[in-house]
């Protein structure tokens, strides 16, 4: 008898430290998914050495180039605090690593150039992969001897032109891939 009330007290203290453990371990997993969802790989994509922030809502990301400059300088992702907006140029290459034809609306022949954008299935299919949305980005690039002028790229068409920074158009901010 004296075995069985030892054992039964045992299990017992054994039982109420567990739950005990079990309380303490979900209150760290807890915290811990709190934090990891705060700064996870879903918050960025790498193309070509570049870190390109994720929007999750990206028709949500619609401003002025101005704001733009200002949402990039203040952005704060994935631990870093270097993020800015892409140049010209670098939009314009994720077009071409898509597959499309990147066209200045100062070509003579874009229009062609787009329609050929606008049919290519694989390059409508590759830039949202990328999670790029079809309309027009902003870039950091402004034009020469235009204070108020601006560089995007609108990626359904393929290409870039520039027009007012007062204008509201998408953004996706960058930063250099170490």
């Amino acid at each position: 008898m004296k075995n069985t009330l030892t054992t039964t007290q045992k299990t017992e203290v054994v039982l109420a430290k567990g739950k005990s453990l079990l309380g303490i371990t979900a209150k760290i997993l807890s915290a811990s998914k709190a934090l990891a969802t705060a700064t996870t790989h879903k918050d960025i994509t790498i193309i070509n050495n570049l870190i390109w922030e994720n929007v999750v809502e990206p028709e949500d990301n619609n401003m002025t180039w101005y704001d733009a400059m200002k949402y990039a300088k203040n952005l704060r992702l994935g631990g870093y605090d270097d993020w800015r907006l892409p140049t010209i140029n670098e939009l314009a290459y994720i077009v071409e690593e898509c597959g499309g034809i990147n066209v200045c609306w100062a070509d003579g022949d874009w229009e062609d150039k787009r329609d050929k954008n606008i049919a290519n299935e694989s390059y409508q299919r590759n830039y949202k992969e990328k999670d790029f949305i079809s309309n027009l980005y902003w870039s950091s690039s402004t034009v020469v001897d235009d204070e108020y002028d601006a560089w995007f790229v609108r990626f359904n068409y393929g290409d870039d032109g520039w027009n007012d920074k007062s204008l509201s158009f998408y953004v996706r901010c960058v930063r250099d891939g170490q």
